[in-house]
């Protein structure tokens, strides 16, 4: 599967996360849950088996929902998500 980084991904339990970071190994995600929003790593395999598909949400809105999410975040996924969210916001050096 393609996935191209940052994206949001639905699997088939109707759960949302954003994947952040592909490495060779793994598969860097924030999933949406109630409680904290951790940094999961997955391996394909993993990520596959969940079900995880693509969706046509934006980035940009997604970001904004997880870092207002109620439940809070661990330090390390707070900043995964703020510095999404400042690549998002920076202006293009075209």
């Amino acid at each position: 599967m393609v996935i191209i980084v940052p994206s949001v991904v639905i699997n088939h339990n109707a759960k949302t996360a954003i994947v952040y970071k592909r490495g060779r190994k793994f598969i860097y995600t924030i999933a949406m849950k109630s409680g904290k929003l951790t940094v999961t790593k997955l391996t394909e395999q993993q990520f596959e088996n969940l079900g995880y598909k693509l969706m046509d949400t934006a980035i940009d809105q997604a970001v904004f929902l997880y870092l207002n999410h109620g439940g809070g975040h661990t330090d390390t996924a707070k900043a995964v998500l703020l510095g999404l969210a400042e690549r998002i916001n920076e202006p293009n050096n075209d």
